[in-house]
């Protein structure tokens, strides 16, 4: 799962609905930005926090592959990217995935340490 936090600044209070979009590894297909979740936080009070958690699920780190017909893990960087719209990114990290493995190691390639196995 991936969570942040979310600040109101200013003198008014409100509501947001942060949006986590990921970029897939390059030269395989996919759109630069895709949609993975969308939370709704309550109505916040001015300088109010709350901690948003998207759940990211094994299906949100595969592809379709037309050649197999069936969803498929492809190993390189994948870009996270969190806003209230795919224009308005306020906040981005990177993992890499190797062999159904998630590192935080993204300058390296496929790696055999890992963090969690998504393949589980």
């Amino acid at each position: 799962s991936i969570a942040v936090r979310i600040t109101t600044r200013g003198s008014c209070g409100g509501g947001e609905v942060p949006q986590l979009y990921m970029g897939f590894p390059r030269g395989i297909g996919e759109p630069p930005k895709v949609l993975r979740g969308l939370v709704a936080t309550k109505p916040m009070e001015p300088s109010f926090s709350e901690d948003v958690t998207f759940p990211l699920r094994r299906q949100d780190l595969q592809i379709f592959s037309e050649a197999s017909d069936q969803w498929i893990f492809t190993d390189g960087r994948f870009d996270l990217y969190i806003g209230s719209s795919s224009r308005d990114v306020r906040l981005n990290s990177a993992f890499a995935m190797c062999n159904g493995f998630a590192s935080l190691d993204v300058g390296r390639d496929c790696i055999s340490s890992s963090i969690q196995d998504f393949k589980q």
